[in-house]
């Protein structure tokens, strides 16, 4: 071996004690603050935070989240016992012969007051998405004495009425939730169409 060789060997090993003796300066050093309140409470709260964390399956983080969001979320893992009384129009339809090569059969929507018209669609204001209680079809002909026994809600905006019902939903549910179901109630029969 040269002698350089020699001293290199020397200076890494030196290095490497060096960094062995500020690891284990570090070690006891870290020790020593995690008995101070302060560090502890550090520490607790780091691993609170870290475990809520984990459960959090949104993209931001759920500090960032709109209480909507926590609604939603709330409503979508229980089982809700919806009143079949407050319904959201959805649409009148006509059968149609036409296919869509992707979608099967297309039915065409049409005005509520088309007489050729086969069906209308209400999704049930209380119920969560997908359920047996989700959406009503009802035979066009049945329409008016369905609408004259429940409460009716129409969309403002009939281009995008999936937006409408769900933006409902969830303040339907934020405002029983966060005030009283009574509120929510009075709330979504100023909305109700009046015969």
């Amino acid at each position: 071996m040269l002698d350089t060789e020699l001293q290199q060997l020397r200076d890494k090993y030196n290095s490497l004690i060096e960094e062995k003796e500020r690891l284990i300066y570090l070690s006891n050093k870290i020790k020593e603050l995690k008995k101070l309140p302060v560090i502890q409470e550090y520490l607790e709260s780091t691993n609170e935070y870290k475990q809520i964390r984990s459960k959090d399956y949104t993209n931001d983080g759920l500090e960032n989240q709109p209480n909507s969001y926590f609604v939603r979320n709330a409503f979508s893992h229980l089982d809700i016992t919806p009143r079949n009384d407050y319904f959201v129009y959805m649409g009148t339809y006509r059968h149609t012969t036409e296919v869509d090569i992707e979608h099967g059969a297309n039915d065409i929507e049409v005005s509520r007051n088309d007489k050729s018209a086969d069906y209308v669609i209400y999704y049930n204001l209380e119920a969560r998405t997908h359920s047996i209680d989700s959406s009503v079809i009802i035979p066009y002909s049945e329409a008016d004495k369905f609408e004259s026994t429940h409460k009716i809600i129409f969309p403002k905006n009939t281009l995008i009425k999936e937006k409408y019902f769900y933006d409902l939903q969830d303040e339907y549910y934020e405002t029983a939730i966060l005030e009283s179901q009574e509120d929510a109630i009075n709330k979504i029969n100023k909305l109700v169409r009046k015969e």
